[in-house]
């Protein structure tokens, strides 16, 4: 009995599933890119209220970056293609990247 305990407790180490790394969307400070289309950015894609936003976009250009959302890598990605989408709209140079959050 107590091996037959061993082996099933050991199978099932082996196939336990690890849960999926979580992604954000890291903006970067730029001297170009307003506050006003950052915060539209954060209000349009990542549906910030607008104190919100603003408080994320102090950060960035007080700290030189900061990460927005936790997210799936796919849906990380999808945020971030509509945010360059809408940075080209804008005509702004905003620096945007999907990266895989630190395990906590």
């Amino acid at each position: 009995m107590a091996v037959k305990e061993k082996v099933y407790n050991s199978v099932r180490e082996r196939h336990r599933v690890k849960p999926p790394k979580r992604w954000g969307v890291k903006f970067y400070n730029d001297d170009v890119t307003s506050f006003d289309a950052v915060i539209l950015i954060l209000m349009q894609v990542f549906e910030q209220d607008i104190m919100q936003a603003f408080a994320f976009a102090q950060a960035v250009d007080k700290e030189g970056s900061g990460i927005i959302g936790n997210y799936s890598k796919e849906i990380a990605e999808e945020k971030k293609q509509e945010a360059l989408s809408l940075t080209k709209e804008l005509k702004v140079p905003l620096r945007i990247e999907a990266i895989e959050l630190e395990d906590e």
